[in-house]
């Protein structure tokens, strides 16, 4: 389940908890659960196979509904959607950039800005992930700032929630790998990460390099990555897609998460590592900076190889240094619990719902 469909999870899981509202879950099959309540009511929907249809029919169940307000996680918002509309976007930066797509799909990156901005302004609020992605909405689709609203992704687990609490107390993990989490998109950057590791290397030789998440056929396979570089399978290897339970172990036992995009809207990785007491070397963008503080990470440029390799290797060799990251980490974590997300979240389609006379 990717970052989006871990978010709309994490909102179904936590929809028992405001019985003064009726809820209705449409959700495909990836759902991972669908806990019983008595305001909670799941239509699954069908996925034909042409989009155009998809849209229209979609839209169809939707307005059949006779919903006060519809959460929307994703950007393929349906066609003539007849109620109100909270779209969350969760970044806007490939409006701006057009190599964020595989080569195939940059020519069409007019026509795609075009649709982006038209689904932002036929929503009621458009809900962004952090005060980053506000400002995008504002500057790149034109949307007023009274129709915005900025609600922050949650951590998701219950487990790394009850690490929080205790980070203090507990030793940084030890274990012999840098960690990564995430696709393989061009604006992930890990041709930075992989080059800056095979210098890593030589000073650290113990060290290994874990990928763990989807990789799109369309970019570059971090594995001939590996290979350009000169890094063995026991050196560098690429997990693939992993469970939660799985990420979750991958998580506390890394000595740290590298993230070297070159933009996010969130960061969710980051949050997530930071929540387990896991520290974190990031780029120096606007939202990693937002969501961990301007003190709770290694902060490096996104391109820049050789401050990469170098900032990696210090982290490696100082523990103390690897412990007091995380202690400024996860004092800014804490805002970003489940609770406080569904919270938000609710009071949002309340608004959104009153804005067009529903109560």
């Amino acid at each position: 389940m990717d970052g989006a469909g871990r978010v709309a999870q994490c909102l179904v899981d936590q929809l028992q908890n405001f019985p003064e509202h009726r809820f209705i879950v449409f959700h495909t099959e990836h759902l991972r659960s669908t806990p019983a309540s008595a305001n909670v009511e799941y239509r699954l929907l069908s996925t034909p196979t042409a989009r155009i249809s998809n849209l229209l029919l979609t839209a169809l169940r939707y307005n059949g509904a006779n919903l006060d307000a519809l959460w929307y996680p994703f950007f393929d918002l349906p066609i003539a959607t007849s109620c109100p509309v909270a779209l969350v976007c969760h970044d806007l930066y490939f409006m701006t950039d057009r190599n964020f797509f595989a080569a195939h799909k940059r020519w069409g990156h007019p026509l795609i800005v075009a649709v982006a901005k038209n689904r932002m302004r036929r929503a009621t609020t458009v809900i962004a992930v952090s005060r980053t992605v506000a400002r995008q909405a504002r500057e790149l689709a034109g949307i007023s700032d009274d129709r915005i609203a900025v609600v922050y992704n949650p951590f998701h687990s219950s487990a790394a929630a009850s690490h929080l609490r205790s980070t203090a107390a507990q030793p940084v993990n030890d274990g012999g790998y840098i960690l990564y989490v995430g696709n393989n998109r061009n604006h992930k950057n890990l041709r930075t990460l992989v080059s800056a590791f095979a210098q890593v290397r030589s000073a650290c030789p113990d060290i290994r390099l874990v990928l763990a998440g989807r990789i799109e056929n369309q970019y570059a396979d971090p594995r001939a990555l590996f290979s350009e570089f000169g890094l063995s399978g026991a050196e560098a290897m690429h997990l693939g897609p992993v469970s939660d339970e799985t990420l979750d172990a991958l998580y506390r036992q890394a000595l740290f998460v590298a993230l070297p995009s070159l933009y996010e809207g969130f960061g969710i990785p980051a949050v997530e590592a930071s929540a387990r007491g896991v520290p974190v070397a990031c780029s120096e963008i606007d939202a990693f900076q937002e969501v961990l503080g301007s003190d709770g990470a290694l902060f490096l440029p996104p391109e820049d190889v050789d401050a990469w390799a170098e900032g990696m290797v210090a982290l490696v060799q100082n523990h103390a240094w690897r412990r007091d990251l995380v202690r400024r980490a996860s004092e800014h974590a804490s805002r970003f619990t489940n609770a406080a997300f569904a919270e938000n979240t609710i009071r949002t389609l309340e608004r959104t719902a009153a804005s067009a006379g529903h109560t």
